[in-house]
């Protein structure tokens, strides 16, 4: 008994000095906020209140994603990681964002800023066309057809299936070529209206087109399109209180740039 209490009593000063001595344990708290936000996306994905054991699920994925990464930063690993860094600069700019205070502005302020933006509010040039699309350049049947549809055979009855739409609406040249490339969208723009012409070549085949409609590229007023040009205004004077601030946190750094030899 005499050696056995000595054993225990060396065992309990162990431990104690060990605890003593120790790093404390970094603590993991899932808060009430975090419980609120998984059953929030719970219920978003799964359209239904997740039950007590979906939540024990995903209490333990967090404790295991905070635990991991908690080591992997005790192990250096987020070290000259780019996508790490990256992702905490996008945070930060974040941040940046909510802390801007973009000032109040009067009318005379934007109608001056707009007149001297006033392009990037044109409307452009639309384009609307119906057109029939053959696979290859060299299909028989293209001059055939192209004279059948001049003569009011129902085009859509005409040539080969197509993986998009054949008839289009109110587009700008900007549009036409990213679905038909630009020597297409270039034929478009020249071709006569109300009647069917082609054949044009786009990056997806051949086709035989008619433009039914051209609206002319305008500038609106002032006063139609106000509230659009105060959010480009805003938008414009947060990016720029942006670029002060990281400005200003770029300049607390020494930054050097080694020489390419």
């Amino acid at each position: 008994m005499v050696h056995f209490a000595g054993a225990g009593l060396i065992i309990f000063l162990f431990v104690g000095l060990w605890q003593t001595f120790s790093p404390p344990r970094e603590a993991i708290v899932v808060s009430q906020q975090d419980l609120l936000r998984m059953a929030s996306v719970y219920s978003s994905e799964a359209g239904t209140t997740p039950n007590l054991m979906d939540l024990q699920g995903m209490i333990n994925d967090h404790i295991e994603t905070a635990v991991l990464a908690s080591e992997a930063r005790r192990l250096g690993l987020d070290k000259g990681d780019v996508v790490v860094e990256r992702r905490l600069a996008q945070k930060m700019r974040f941040m940046i964002d909510d802390l801007a205070n973009v000032p109040n502005v009067s009318q005379s302020t934007l109608r001056d800023w707009y007149e001297d933006n006033r392009s990037h509010f044109d409307i452009p040039t639309l384009y609307s066309f119906d057109h029939v699309y053959f696979r290859n350049d060299n299909d028989q049947r293209l001059e055939n057809s192209l004279v059948e549809l001049q003569n009011g055979s129902d085009w859509r009855e005409v040539g080969d299936a197509f993986m998009l739409q054949r008839q289009y609406g109110d587009i700008p040249r900007s549009e036409i070529i990213r679905l038909f490339g630009t020597a297409f969208a270039d034929s478009i723009v020249v071709a006569p209206q109300n009647r069917w012409v082609g054949p044009y070549v786009s990056t997806l085949g051949t086709h035989l087109v008619r433009v039914n409609r051209v609206i002319a590229s305008s500038s609106p007023e002032f006063k139609d399109v106000v509230e659009q040009v105060e959010r480009k205004w805003r938008d414009e004077q947060l990016r720029l209180l942006n670029q002060i601030a990281i400005a200003d946190i770029v300049k607390k750094y020494d930054v050097h740039i080694e020489s390419i030899k």
